[in-house]
């Protein structure tokens, strides 16, 4: 039988941690173990937790884990207790699973294969995410319109890890303490020989309301709107993060034009609160493109 383990981390967030767990209890394929990583909430997670859930592996942080250091705690802890022949499930909190989730994935488990899941949105109920597709040559990731397009990386929302895979290629990167070191594990794992899939059989209800900034660049820009959206750690354009994903992940012959559209795009978004240098710096910016 295909072990799993499920681990999940939170930060003041009880109200959907406890929904998750709620779907997971109800699953038809039981977790083999569930870890719980709660970094510095205040929001009574950890009471929570022990009188509801005694069985549950508990981790604490201070509040500054961020998302991939709350992981990487928890893959650590698990590698230490479980078998390298398990797997492991990453899940964000603020997700839902079906009843026949744990199963599905159980029965498309391979020692070589990195399985996400199809993300649906709770709202709307359409579908939200199916995994990317990088192109180096213009510096895009693009999400996949359809199954069959080609996988590129894959989000931690409901993805099947073997435990194996961290023994082999490390954790995930603490050059990226929060967004995109999903991504980055699952370039560095294809490089390494794993195959990248996805399933769509029972798919992933995620509140994607309850993220970071920077998809949309709409209304009224300020200069520390702009300088939030450039270096703050909630923000999906940090300029730090994009350089070390592209320092991690583009090949060489890609990365000098990479910087450069980095570099651009940094200008751009300086630029915003004035609209006569923003169109100008539009322009520049199509060019490099």
């Amino acid at each position: 039988m295909i072990k799993i383990h499920v681990l999940t981390a939170v930060h003041n967030d009880l109200a959907n941690l406890r929904a998750l767990l709620t779907t997971l209890n109800h699953n038809d394929h039981k977790p083999a173990s569930i870890t719980v990583v709660d970094d510095g909430s205040t929001d009574g997670v950890f009471e929570f937790l022990a009188k509801n859930y005694p069985d549950i592996h508990y981790l604490s942080g201070d509040g500054q884990l961020w998302w991939t250091g709350s992981l990487n705690l928890g893959i650590k802890s698990i590698l230490s207790r479980e078998s390298t022949q398990d797997y492991l499930l990453t899940i964000n909190n603020d997700c839902l699973l079906d009843a026949l989730y744990l199963k599905t994935m159980a029965q498309s488990a391979r020692p070589n294969l990195v399985l996400g899941s199809k993300i649906i949105d709770v709202q709307t109920k359409r579908t939200w995410d199916l995994g990317v597709m990088i192109d180096w040559s213009t510096g895009k990731i693009t999400g996949r319109q359809k199954t069959n397009d080609r996988l590129d990386a894959l989000t931690t929302k409901g993805t099947l890890y073997p435990l194996n895979l961290f023994l082999q290629l490390g954790l995930l990167s603490s050059h990226l303490p929060h967004y995109i070191s999903d991504y980055e594990l699952a370039v560095r794992a294809k490089k390494h020989g794993y195959r990248l899939s996805l399933q769509t059989d029972s798919p992933v209800l995620n509140d994607t309301q309850n993220t970071g900034a920077g998809d949309e660049l709409e209304g009224p820009f300020t200069l520390k709107r702009s300088l939030y959206l450039l270096f703050g750690r909630r923000s999906k354009l940090n300029i730090i993060d994009q350089f070390w994903f592209i320092t991690l992940c583009c090949p060489l012959r890609y990365q000098p034009l990479n910087y450069l559209r980095l570099i651009a795009k940094t200008i751009y978004l300086l630029a915003l609160p004035s609209p006569r240098l923003h169109h100008l710096l539009k322009s520049l910016l199509r060019r490099v493109q």
